[in-house]
């Protein structure tokens, strides 16, 4: 069973500041001259109800990769996983384990076959990293409320409790979790937590994946009662793709920086002397292609690319 086709990522991302030449075909997304080689459609594809090749009645990435003659035929060149992780719920944001693929889609030996297959047809496989939060049945999370003083310091908990996106500890105090209790936020400005998600990063990139779809990194670093957007998120993300770019061949970011003005959400983007993304998500032009295609008329898209500007 496949998925609608989900080459609306394409007309979700913004271009890097260093874009494609303008008679570039404007059904691709926009990316930085040193991977225009591999530039062509974003496929979205939600591996658990894509193509299931055991019966069991669930998507999985044997299936992704038995339809990659398709895929590429359709001018595919990105394939974008949604979170192939370990996860309490089905569409995968809520990790469990960040260092393994859950066994209902296969295992990481099945993802290495799918990457190769689709390098032969010189297409790219990113991963979808949620960084910003754990389930709250992650193993860290399930110490951290059993009084493990380490595991509780890769989280942010306070003695009191502010209510506003901070719920009751089951030990003592309260910790923050932006989307809601089942989803507590990770503190990436504790070494120890910083240390692991790196190495995490680093290790799907060195299994052989060609980047990610970065999850909500709006979210990743407070700063007072800013919670959204801050210069440590932006710095943050910036380090974590500098570090990669260095040790890898021209990885592909694409960042959820779901700013709603468009001069922000570009930010987010690399530019001279500024690390960043390669492409953004971007609400407004996602909302109106998906208006567009219920309402048979191209006039909500073509009023906010319109109102955005030539970016």
């Amino acid at each position: 069973m496949f998925t609608l086709p989900a080459l609306l990522s394409v007309l979700a991302c913004i271009p890097t500041v260093e874009s494609a030449p303008s008679n570039q075909s404007t059904d691709a997304p926009l990316v930085a001259e040193s991977r225009r080689e591999t530039a062509g459609l974003t496929y979205e594809i939600y591996v658990r109800s894509f193509a299931d090749t055991d019966g069991d009645g669930i998507g999985d990435l044997d299936g992704v990769r038995t339809h990659l003659n398709y895929l590429e035929a359709l001018g595919v060149r990105t394939l974008w996983l949604m979170p192939v992780f370990p996860a309490f719920g089905p569409a995968g944001y809520d990790v469990t384990d960040f260092d393994s693929v859950t066994a209902e889609y296969g295992d990481a030996e099945a993802l290495a076959d799918l990457v190769t297959e689709a390098h032969a047809l010189n297409m790219r496989v990113i991963l979808d990293l949620p960084l910003n939060h754990t389930h709250r049945d992650h193993p860290w999370f399930i110490a951290a409320e059993s009084g493990d003083d380490a595991a509780r310091d890769r989280y942010t908990y306070r003695e009191d409790d502010p209510s506003n996106r901070w719920y009751p500890s089951t030990d003592e105090g309260s910790y923050y979790a932006y989307f809601g209790p089942d989803m507590p936020d990770l503190d990436w400005t504790n070494a120890d937590t910083r240390a692991v998600m790196e190495s995490t990063f680093e290790a799907w990139l060195d299994a052989g994946v060609d980047g990610y779809r970065l999850d909500a990194v709006l979210m990743l670093v407070e700063e007072g009662d800013t919670l959204e957007g801050t210069d440590a998120s932006h710095t943050l993300l910036g380090d974590l793709m500098g570090t990669a770019r260095a040790r890898h061949n021209a990885p592909f970011f694409l960042a959820e920086a779901s700013e709603w003005e468009v001069e922000r959400s570009v930010s987010w983007l690399t530019a001279e002397g500024a690390p960043g993304a390669d492409a953004v998500l971007d609400f407004p032009r996602h909302d109106a292609a998906l208006e567009a295609i219920r309402t048979s008329s191209a006039a909500p898209l073509l009023e906010v690319l319109a109102a955005q500007g030539p970016h």
